[in-house]
Order: C-alpha cells, then structure tokens, then sequence
C-alpha cells in the first residue's frame, strides 16, 4: 500500500524553525499514525542559488546527506521551479527520525548561504 504521508510544507528556507517547532508539537493521533505507518514526507522550497550547496559537485552533498540520515532528498530539476517562483522543490522522504535529520541537514548548509548580489 501507498506510505502515508502525514505533512506536507510548503515553505521559504527561512521558516525551518517554525517547521522545527511543529514537527515537536505532533499530536498523540499524529504519533500513532506515524508508528503505523512509518513515513513522513516533507516538501520545501529553496532559492534556486541555494540548490547548489544541496548537490554539491556532481551530486556528492546529496550523496552524503542520504548516507548520514539514510533518508531520501531529492530536488526538482534546474529551472524546474514551483509555479509562480524561482524556486526549487527539495522532497524529504523517510522514516520519522532520518526525515528531522535531513531537514536539519538542509537548514544546516543552507542557512547561511546569502543571495547574490
């Protein structure tokens, strides 16, 4: 059967601490549900400059981000942006605990990157 996908975000890079602060504020139903299931799919939006620190050259980032959280993270295309935006979607896949570890990792390589001028 299909996995459940119990939240999906929309969000700028610049609110993972309010992502943070919801993922620690599951209700017991949520808990629950996430034990039966063993799934969260999360999915961010990120500048697209910021996509580069994600994949690193010829994808070794993303290689070691899946290995340390054995977790899925995938990102849209170059150029293929969220309608409406010049925004990459970046998919978190995984178990409960590999997909925070991911989402910390992202926040973690991306939070003090800054636009280009």
């Amino acid at each position: 059967s299909e996995p459940l996908t119990i939240y999906t975000w929309y969000i700028a890079c610049h609110i993972f601490t309010a992502l943070f602060a919801a993922l620690s504020t599951m209700t017991e139903a949520d808990s629950s549900r996430l034990a039966q299931t063993g799934s969260v799919t999360v999915k961010v939006l990120i500048p697209n400059y910021l996509a580069g620190a994600l994949i690193g050259k010829g994808g070794e980032e993303l290689n070691i981000i899946r290995k340390q959280t054995g977790g899925i993270i995938k990102l849209s295309q170059n150029k293929a942006y969220y309608p409406g935006t010049d925004e990459r979607v970046v998919l978190i896949k995984g178990r409960p605990d590999s997909a925070f570890a991911l989402l910390k990792l992202v926040h973690s390589k991306i939070r003090t990157r800054k636009a280009p001028p």
